[in-house]
């Protein structure tokens, strides 16, 4: 195995360290096998420590970790030792003096930003990089060859709720540059793009760059120092049109600022406010960003024309590897039907939407309908209305003034009930010409113009797994299959682990009771993937494979899986409102309080299930696989993530996985689940941190944290607060303080309001915890580890609040706001 690190030694860096441990505390209460301690402008120092000692200390003088540099580095275990590459050179190798089989977490700490790491399971040097890091790799250049930056983007944003105001990961300095792509609305009247000194929203802090494009009028450049704009600087060739998309670079030179748009360079505006002193980058205005993030070490050799983003997972029908040569743009997941969606900056020839689906068993027909306007209904125009009707033809048709024209068909209907599909709709002078599953089936000729076509629309019997439009359309990237596939999991060891096989439509975090339709239906071979976690107060739940969607007993349950915690797994089915035979096994492996992994797979005989890679049961069939269109689960278990897995293979079963943030867009920057929506992920933010709630404050949402209290921690809050600022009103103050009380509070006109507090405090010293903040009509209902922990009642009304605030003693490793709690 080796470790992957990547990321940058901040400019006032002294040391940091990672440490291969034999526990998870975050002190010195375990063995650590291998120390590895850079000492910034000094040696990098390795050691072990064991029995509350540490050992004999090993050491190289050729530092390779630098101020204000990045670097990666690989630590692959030989079974000699540790052996340390940073930067593609071979540093060290650290004798073995723990044995490997004690060693089970990893700690990092200090003075280093890390943008990934993660656990590589078969090393091979003959797949060694020498730079790996995040990659924009779907370049073209300006003659339409493909191109790929040699560069490497640090922390890409996609799709950012705008005004975004966010801390450049260890600062400016020359050679770097913020690469942003997006697209300008065609109701866009001007946006701006601000390198500060700070983190504000507004003008609190001094401005080193203003960039503001004023569409249809001069791009205008400036700084903003001392409360006070300085002298403007323009160009009157403003290469931001109105419905068009647009690539930029900001490259840090040592006389300025340069620009680049759309691979021209524009201007270059000098510095007025030192680099050292930027740390923020501000978003806002008219614009719709698709991606923006920075690149540490710019060349003009790699510079493309454009980029956008790119499906890379993409699996043909015979399990081989292929690869769309094309960009996709705002990639949507699962949308709920019927979806409705503007076209970023509208259609034109070339362009292809893609779209990869399931039609249910039961389906009669679905449309997907090019239109005028975003309307769900018939109040708008319809380019192209395309109507597969299972069974039967497939009609295609427009609509305009309010009636239907004449219709066109083709018999050869290629939608099946329970089977996947994929289509391109690609944008050609003459029309519409449609593909599925890799054959063209019709071209459909214009009837309406395109530049009057602005939105999407999709309803009926199907289930979207992902659709998303294509900047430039070309027959050879045509692929045959795609499915989303798990490829990052983690075990609670914090190892790497790898599910060979497709699930579709993953669903995290749902909330309970559940109850969705299985895509495409049961078939032999399929597997339910479930991955949570047993809360300590559990009693039961149940999982549930049912004839029809009620959360109750009026459809039947072809098998009935209920855990009874503390006691046996009991199975059954359920028919004609009566349980029949129940079966069941003693050796519980749900216990309170422990995360779990299960597959349910699909056999001929009957529901075979595994837990924890053990298999510990299988149902036999009561009710034909035919019948059965739901899933069904509830009661006491906190789901992290479930889906189906198309084609189980044991070869390819995984040990132990758990949760995964999995980054599912809308065309709106949301990140849209089946039950709930996670709003602008946020992973491993620096603190103090600030970030504006998405789409505003409102009863049903909730802030999820999760994160580790250090074990020198003193306290620390969460707030909500009516702007990003001290002077601004706190709607709700979160205080834990360690070994104390948990104080609750709220700050109006510059003074703090009557203070509660609870004493049960569940943050602990060294412990990790997830925690949700509810947003009820009466207040704001705190949940920590699963259980209820208090209620602080309305002091200022909602709608006023729009900034959450954490600072203090606490880790954060990931929050963002849930939907429809």
């Amino acid at each position: 195995m080796a470790l992957y690190l990547q990321g940058v030694v901040p400019t006032n860096a002294d040391q940091f360290v990672i440490n291969f441990k034999t526990g998870q505390s975050v002190g010195h209460d375990d063995d650590i096998a291998f120390h590895f301690n850079p000492r910034t402008g000094s040696k990098v120092a390795m050691n072990s420590f064991r029995n509350k000692k540490w050992e004999a200390e090993e050491s190289f003088s050729d530092n390779p970790f630098k101020k204000g540099q990045t670097f990666e580095m690989f630590t692959v275990i030989k079974s000699e030792g540790y052996q340390v590459y940073v930067n593609g050179k071979e540093q060290h190798t650290f004798k073995h003096r723990i044995p490997l089989e004690k060693v089970s977490a990893l700690n990092i700490a200090g003075d280093v930003a890390v943008n990934l790491f993660g656990f590589i399971q078969n090393w091979s040097t003959s797949s060694f990089p020498t730079e790996v890091t995040t990659k924009i790799i779907s370049l073209y250049s300006s003659r339409g060859e493909r191109s790929t930056v040699q560069s490497e983007i640090l922390q890409p944003v996609q799709n950012p709720s705008l005004p975004y105001v966010g801390p450049i990961s260890g600062g400016l300095r020359e050679g770097m540059a913020l690469y942003l792509q997006g697209v300008v609305p065609n109701n866009a009247d001007q946006f701006v793009i601000n390198f500060k000194t700070g983190k504000s929203v507004g003008n609190d802090d001094d401005i080193a760059f203003h960039f503001n494009p004023r569409i249809g009028s001069k791009v205008a450049l400036n700084s903003f120092r001392n409360k006070k704009w300085e002298a403007e600087e323009s160009f009157s060739d403003n290469p931001f049109k109105k419905g068009q998309t647009f690539e930029m670079f900001t490259v840090i030179k040592s006389e300025g600022y340069q620009v680049y748009v759309n691979g021209k360079e524009q201007h270059t505006f000098k510095h007025r406010i030192p680099l050292e002193k930027v740390s923020a980058l501000n978003i806002a205005g008219d614009v719709a960003v698709n991606l923006f993030g920075f690149i540490q070490n710019w060349s003009t050799s790699s510079f493309p024309t454009e980029v956008t983003t790119k499906i890379i997972s993409l699996y043909s029908s015979r399990g081989e590897r292929s690869t769309v040569q094309s960009e996709i743009l705002q990639p949507v997941q699962n949308p709920s039907l019927p979806y409705v969606g503007p076209i970023s900056g509208g259609l034109r020839e070339g362009m292809a939407l893609y779209l990869q689906g399931v039609v249910p068993n039961n389906a009669d027909q679905f449309v997907i309908n090019f239109k005028t306007g975003k309307s769900v209904g018939n109040d708008d125009d319809i380019a192209f209305h395309f109507n597969p009707r299972i069974g039967s033809k497939v009609a295609l048709n427009s609509f305009r003034n309010k009636k239907w024209e004449a219709e066109e068909s083709f018999s050869d209907n290629p939608f099946k009930k329970g089977q996947t599909f994929e289509m391109f709709t690609v944008i050609k002078s003459e029309g519409y010409q449609v593909y599925v599953n890799g054959k063209e089936q019709h071209t459909f000729k214009h009837r309406i113009p395109l530049e009057k076509v602005s939105a999407l629309n999709i309803a009926g019997d199907v289930a979207v797994n992902l659709f998303g439009f294509i900047q430039n359309w070309s027959t050879s990237s045509f692929p045959t299959e795609v499915t989303t596939k798990i490829i990052s999991l983690y075990s609670s060891r914090g190892e790497r682990s790898t599910v060979q096989s497709e699930i579709l439509q993953p669903v995290q975090n749902p909330s309970l009771p559940y109850v969705g339709p299985i895509s495409g239906g049961l078939r032999e071979g399929m597997a339910l993937y479930l991955q949570g976690v047993v809360p300590n107060n559990a009693d039961q739940f149940v999982i549930n494979f049912k004839t029809g969607k009620s959360v109750g007993n009026d459809d039947d349950i072809a098998f009935h899986f209920n855990p009874r915690i503390g006691s046996k797994v009991a199975l059954n089915s359920f028919r004609n409102k009566k349980w029949e035979a129940e079966e069941s096994f003693s050796d519980n492996p749900f216990k309170k309080g422990q995360t779990f992994e299960m597959f349910t797979v699909i056999k001929s005989e009957g529901y075979q299930v595994y837990v924890n890679g053990k298999e510990q049961y299988t149902f036999k069939h009561r009710i034909p696989l035919e019948k059965v269109s739901a899933l069904n689960i509830a009661g006491d278990v906190a789901v992290n993530l479930f889906g189906f897995i198309q084609n189980w293979s044991t070869s390819s079963f995984p040990t132990e996985v758990t949760k995964k943030i999995i980054s599912l867009g809308s065309s709106c920057g949301e990140h849209s689940t089946v039950q709930s929506e996670i709003l602008q992920p946020v992973q491993n933010p620096t603190l103090p941190y600030v970030g504006q709630i998405p789409e505003g404050t409102r009863e049903g949402m909730a802030l999820y944290v999760q994160g580790v209290v250090p074990t020198n921690a003193d306290r620390f809050s969460i707030n909500f607060k009516t702007g990003p600022t001290d002077k601004h009103d706190t709607a709700f103050h979160f205080n834990p303080r360690m070994g104390s009380k948990v104080v609750m509070n709220s700050f109006t006109n510059g003074k703090w309001g009557a203070e509660q507090s609870v004493s049960d405090n569940p943050f602990k010293k060294g412990e990790d915890f997830e925690m949700f903040i509810v947003i009820k009509s009466e207040g704001f209902q705190v949940q920590v580890k699963g259980q209820q922990h208090s209620m602080f009642k309305h002091r200022i009304p909602l709608e006023k609040v729009t900034t959450i605030n954490i600072h203090g003693n606490v880790s954060i490793s990931f929050l963002g706001f849930v939907m429809g709690m």
